[in-house]
């Protein structure tokens, strides 16, 4: 017989489906963004039996492409409002608090419409979940099976190879659960296996392609920071840079495309007109390098205000609400509702991470529920904006519903407490 405690799971999953149904655009679903047809490339090698490069995108998305239509994230979203709902039931063991905050959390709209787009964004927030349930539960339980282990192992390759940025997350994490945790021998053999799979996926790459790396967009998106920052503007030091530097910025100087989030793209095919580089990667790494070098003062003195406002950048929607939707007073009030939650995001942190302390000198399990969610959130924001130019809600995405519930849970744990 189906058990009491899981009613509100089927209760949440249902209620979910229907929500992110509702709100989504049929019309103008599934959208298509610029970089949408890279993954489908993908996805279309692989359908063809023809090894992919996964050069430029990591792996994860394109399969999970071959077997799901896009608006199938409809379905993994709602699974993951149970991931949710189970996370939020860790710290507040009370059902019916931990099932309304997780529908505050998860009504979002600001993540919701990313279900509709050709991107790993539509994905990313299941997985995040997914990828926390499995860790958190490989600290909490007493013993864990071969099963479980395997399942975990899972988790941690989707994440690993769901976006470049990602590689390390499940060894950050590890190596922090080391710290607090007798199970150092278990999870030592965790971060090996892990090991292992991003050793294979290099070499695989190396052999498709002859470039050892994780992905080129990497190279991209750091060379766009660097144009979004000014590096290239007016920088007498310049006499001294490699000649294909110094011919990048003649190039760039005399630019006047497009600029985000399609500049840097369209800088590159400039560039290959110009036959500038013939191997993008390398080029940009060594472009990146020296800029880097050379701004590095400018770079640390800046990056904390660049994090904080990372934290609280405006939401961005690819795909808007249903037109019957959008001036229903339901709707105007949840979108003042999340535009208030997005701009107290970073005072939410910061909150939660008081809480953690004081989780962790009162000798709480919590501080390990707690602590996962706050590592994870700051790696995504903190990563989206010393490795990207795209500061925007987009590379947050995949952690804004973490971040909705930072900002919910500290006056939530008082009042209920």
């Amino acid at each position: 017989m189906f058990s009491f405690k899981y009613w509100p799971y089927l209760l949440l999953f249902i209620v979910s489906l229907i929500i992110n149904f509702v709100f989504q655009n049929h019309q103008t679903a599934p959208v298509n963004f610029p970089d949408s047809i890279t993954y489908l490339n993908i996805t279309q090698d692989i359908k063809n039996l023809k090894l992919p490069d996964f050069t430029s995108r990591t792996p994860t998305y394109p399969i999970f492409l071959i077997f799901f239509t896009p608006l199938f994230s409809l379905i993994t979203a709602s699974f993951g409002t149970l991931l949710l709902f189970w996370l939020i039931k860790q710290l507040f063991t009370n059902t019916f608090i931990s099932f309304i905050l997780t529908l505050l959390v998860s009504l979002d709209y600001g993540v919701i419409n990313f279900q509709a787009t050709i991107l790993t964004e539509s994905i990313a927030p299941f997985l995040i979940l997914f990828f926390l349930f499995t860790n958190i539960k490989l600290i909490l339980n007493k013993k864990n099976t071969k099963t479980f282990i395997a399942l975990l192992l899972f988790s941690d390759v989707l994440i690993m190879f769901l976006k470049p940025t990602f590689i390390v997350l499940p060894l950050a994490l590890n190596l922090i659960y080391i710290l607090f945790t007798s199970k150092k021998i278990l999870i030592m053999k965790i971060i090996s296996i892990n090991l292992i799979f991003t050793l294979l996926f290099l070499t695989y790459n190396y052999h498709q392609s002859g470039k050892f790396q994780i992905s080129s967009v990497g190279s991209i998106n750091s060379f766009g920071l660097a144009l979004k920052n000014d590096y290239f503007k007016n920088q007498p030091y310049y006499t001294d840079a490699p000649s294909s530097v110094k011919e990048t910025i003649k190039i760039f100087e005399s630019y006047n495309g497009p600029t985000f989030p399609n500049g840097p793209y369209e800088m590159l095919k400039v560039l290959k007109q110009n036959n500038v580089y013939q191997n993008e990667s390398v080029y940009l790494s060594e472009v990146n390098r020296y800029i880097y070098i050379k701004n590095k003062r400018h770079f640390i003195i800046t990056l904390p205000a660049k994090i904080i406002s990372n934290f609280n950048v405006k939401r961005q929607f690819y795909s808007n609400y249903p037109s019957k939707l959008i001036n229903h007073p339901v709707i105007i009030f949840l979108e003042k509702f999340y535009n208030n939650i997005n701009n107290l995001k970073f005072v939410g942190f910061v909150l939660c991470f008081i809480l953690f302390i004081y989780f962790f000198i009162t000798k709480n399990k919590k501080f390990i529920i707690l602590g996962s969610i706050l590592l994870v959130s700051f790696y995504t924001v903190f990563l989206s904006t010393t490795f990207s130019y795209a500061e925007y809600s987009r590379l947050r995405e995949p952690v804004d519903l973490l971040l909705n519930l930072l900002v919910l849970l500290p006056l939530t744990y008082v009042i209920f407490h």
